[in-house]
């Protein structure tokens, strides 16, 4: 067990809805497709709580969530450009947790990722900002991811609930 001398304070920690995570790949044309993602997303009027991309020795990847209330609409429309069909997986029934104030603390980093993973809590993305590290997890483990997090980091005693409305899979 992680000895840390006492409980790390947080301002809180924020759950989300259930999310898809949508993550392209590759090497030649991955820039040119990923800024037509973004366009069609956008014209579409379609929210990205979380993108994320990265550029490794001629690897690029960029990820993003959308709400699970446009997952259909979103597939559709990725289903209807062939160049972005083949290049897109798609990850369903995830949900991302925010803990608050980030700071730049890298001990919170650490406490976070070590109690996570303790708790084998799988990571699909994970954000960091100076207001909050985000991470991207499967969304039925979300109390869980919690609950791990909790055994290090104190909350206020006036925190709101944590599970937002569910939204089904159908």
């Amino acid at each position: 067990m992680l000895n840390i001398m006492g409980k790390v304070q947080i301002g809180g920690i924020k759950l989300s809805s259930k999310v898809l995570q949508l993550t392209l790949s590759g090497q030649d044309n991955s820039l040119a497709l990923t800024t037509l993602l973004f366009s069609i997303l956008n014209k579409n009027k379609i929210n990205l709580p979380f993108a994320s991309t990265i550029f490794i020795h001629g690897n690029f990847q960029a990820s993003c969530c959308v709400s699970y209330e446009d997952k259909n609409r979103v597939i559709d429309i990725i289903n209807s450009v062939e160049s972005l069909k083949k290049q897109i997986r798609f990850i369903n029934g995830l949900g991302m947790l925010s803990v608050f104030p980030h700071q730049s603390s890298l001990k919170l980093l650490g406490i976070a990722l070590y109690a996570l993973g303790n708790a084998h809590i799988p990571l699909f993305g994970m954000l960091s900002s100076i207001s909050s590290l985000t991470f991207i997890t499967d969304y039925t483990l979300l109390e869980k991811a919690v609950a791990s997090l909790l055994n290090y980091l104190d909350i206020p005693a006036n925190h709101a609930p944590f599970r937002p409305n569910l939204i089904s899979d159908t």
